[in-house]
């Protein structure tokens, strides 16, 4: 539901067994999973992930102004 909802951006899958059985395995799935989102931001000016992060968050929810 969370990725639904877009509070979280992936699921990073886990070697059967669960990640405390296979910490190498884990690890190469991290990378791989990390790797070309790292190397998109790193594209990126800093202006211009701190811009991205802000509208990410600012759509999570709403608020309102009170009086």
């Amino acid at each position: 539901k969370m990725l639904g909802f877009g509070l979280i951006d992936g699921i990073i899958p886990e070697p059967v067994g669960g990640a405390h059985w296979d910490y190498d395995g884990s690890a190469q799935i991290l990378r791989n999973y990390l790797k070309p989102i790292l190397q998109e931001l790193k594209q990126q000016s800093p202006e211009q992930r701190t811009q991205n992060r802000i509208e990410k968050f600012g759509r999570m929810g709403f608020w309102e102004e009170g009086e």
